[in-house]
């Protein structure tokens, strides 16, 4: 993941969060504001893919990965910004996913 000012510079990469196991895409989010929620996909223990909605529905949803039947919600606060993930994985895949999230009112105070 690779986090960069609203120009697109000022780059900084975020570690790899799991083993390598294909060929990474760019995704570009849409938006900087606080996102509504997010849905984490899993098969067993297995993190198989994630969505990305904002209150904004005009933006499209974020979605990475792949979607399954048995997924766990994560609900933001108003004013919480994704900054990273971090998580865990075993040798085959994620097992572990959550946000680093920065408080904008907090920062800009």
């Amino acid at each position: 993941m690779t986090y960069a000012s609203e120009s697109g510079e000022e780059k900084l990469a975020f570690p790899r969060a799991g083993p390598e196991l294909g060929t990474c895409i760019t995704k570009l989010f849409e938006s900087r504001s606080s996102p509504d929620f997010t849905r984490i996909f899993l098969e067993g223990e297995r993190i198989t893919g994630m969505g990305i909605l904002y209150e904004d529905l005009s933006l499209p949803i974020i979605k990475l990965g792949m979607a399954t039947t048995t997924s766990v919600d994560v609900d933001f606060v108003d004013g919480q910004l994704i900054s990273g993930m971090y998580g865990a994985a075993n040798a085959s895949y994620i097992t572990q996913l959550g946000f680093i999230v920065q408080d904008a009112t907090c920062t800009t105070e």
